[in-house]
This record gives C-alpha cells, structure tokens and sequence, in this order.
C-alpha cells in the first residue's frame, strides 16, 4: 500500500464558482475627510492573495507600496496617511489580488474609494484603445490621465498621472471619480509599473485633450 495514494481534490460536488463577496470596508466605500492609515476589507469566505502589489493599482498614484496581511476571511492594508494630497478623491483597484482559498474565483471589480476633502469626485472618462495598424483593441495596457494644460517633456521625464486605469481584453477603459477637469490621455504597456515609457514598451497618445463627463 505504501505510495499507492494520489492526492486529489474530493469529488461529489460541482466546483465552487462563486468569488468571495465583500460583507464590509472599514474606513467605508466612498468616505470624505478621510486620511487612512488602514483599510480593511472583510469577505464571505477564507482568502488567499494573488500577485497583489501588481494587480493592485492606485488612482491617482502613492508614493509607497501598501503593506498587506491576510487574517482569516479579510485582507488588511497598512497605508501612510502622508500619501494622500489634500482635496483629492483615491481609488483602489484590486483587480485579481483577492480570490477564494480552494478555487482561486477573484472578487469581482474590487474597488474602494474616497476622498480626503469635503466631496467625492464623480465624473467619468471611458474609451477605447486601438492599434494603429490592426485598429484592434490592445489589452493590458495602464490608461494614464494628465490634467490639461501638461507639459509632454514632463510626462516623459515620468511626471506621476492624475488617474489610472487598466484596458481590459477588447481595449476598452473606464476610469471614475474624476473632477470636472480636461485630461490627455497615455496607454503603456508599463512593463516596469513606473508610471513613465521606457524604450521598447508600447506606447499609445493622442495629443487632444477632453473633459471628464
């Protein structure tokens, strides 16, 4: 009998297919006056992280990395509240960072917000990124916003965006709570994740500029 035995998973049921359900953010979705030092978000069921420093993308970007924790069925971060501008609203996105502990099904649109002045901004830019020569969308890409009016030589010296947001597998963006500002617009194949085109990644600009909303 001995090495006779595979290790599988028990059968009898069909798989789990439903991703882990968010039952609480504290410091609550949407907050004003809010400088956070953590965040906490408690699910339905046992979590495990996947890739999380590079799934997660914070919008309009923080100078350091949160530090993440897994306690049972919540996933804590530890912020610096020296992070977040004055008058700004933030936006956490998680992408696939938090799945099921036994399936790996990951929370869907994962996102929390809010703003550390009086208001929340609302507004919205959506769009779509496409190669010039294929006129497909390109997936994958991180979608920067600039307020307008920029300075070019200042993105490409690696001036941080306003906003971020992530094209999804047709080149379609969506990028929220915005303020009623005018923007310009980068796609990067962000390689390195430094906010900022190296040679050889893809690149993708449109030099007109629009408004939010």
């Amino acid at each position: 009998l001995v090495g006779c035995a595979q290790v599988s998973a028990p059968t009898g049921g069909p798989r789990d297919e439903t991703p882990p359900r968010v039952l609480q953010f504290d410091p609550p979705n949407e907050s004003v006056r809010l400088r956070p030092t953590e965040l906490v978000i408690e699910f339905d069921e046992f979590l495990a992280l996947k890739n999380p420093n590079q799934q997660l993308i914070v919008s309009p970007p923080i100078s350091k990395q949160p530090e993440w924790k897994l306690r049972g069925k919540s996933v804590h971060l530890k912020l610096d509240s020296g992070d977040f501008a004055a008058n700004r609203t933030y936006v956490f996105s998680f992408g696939d960072a938090v799945v099921d502990l036994h399936e790996s099904n990951s929370a869907n649109n994962l996102k929390w917000a809010f703003s550390t002045g009086d208001a929340l901004d609302t507004l919205r830019v959506s769009g779509r990124v496409r190669d010039r020569m294929t006129r497909k969308g390109v997936p994958d890409l991180r979608l920067m916003l600039f307020e307008s009016p920029v300075e070019w030589d200042s993105i490409w010296a690696g001036k941080r965006p306003d906003a971020v947001g992530v094209t999804d597998k047709q080149g379609q963006f969506s990028i929220g709570y915005l303020s009623d500002k005018r923007f310009v617009g980068v796609a990067l194949d962000d390689v390195n994740g430094d906010y900022i085109w190296s040679e050889g990644e893809y690149l993708a600009l449109d030099s007109a500029s629009f408004r939010a909303g």
